[in-house]
Order: C-alpha cells, then structure tokens, then sequence
C-alpha cells in the first residue's frame, strides 16, 4: 500500500505503531520515520494523531531515534532535469 501510495496518512500511522510496538530496536528508526510522516500529513483532528506523537517522542528521547526528513512523493520535488 505505501509502495503506491507514499503519502497514505493511515498506513503510515499503522506502520509506525506496528514496528513501534515489536520492541525491535533495529526497526525504531523505520517506525520513527513512518511516524513523523503522519504526525507531518495528518490534520490536527485526527483523534489518533495525539497517540502517534507521545510514540514518536518517546522514540526521540527515550531511544535516542531522530526521523528522518520527511520525502517528497515520488514525481514531484526533487527530481533532478539534465
């Protein structure tokens, strides 16, 4: 689903949460991206943004995991013209 839709604010979340909560710590670097790309898409009423946050703000302070920047969808910015 996220191969073809990058931008999909709840499979984000799911994934997020999922790797989140395999106690995997080699997967909460994943699970800290896929986060913040949700907490960055989705609006202020989502009633489950408020969850994905605390998660992502443990991940950053308790774990020491920093999301990485956020990634155009595929075709727009960022494609480099010769």
């Amino acid at each position: 689903m996220l191969a073809e839709n990058p931008d999909d604010i709840d499979a984000n979340r799911v994934m997020g949460l999922a790797l989140f909560a395999s106690g995997d710590k080699a997967k909460f670097q994943q699970a800290a991206n896929y986060l913040q790309h949700y907490v960055d898409k989705a609006p202020d009423t989502d009633p489950l943004k408020a969850s994905a946050k605390e998660s992502l703000e443990y991940l950053k302070t308790a774990e020491n995991v920093k999301p990485e920047k956020t990634q155009p969808a595929r075709g727009t910015a960022g494609r480099k013209h010769p």
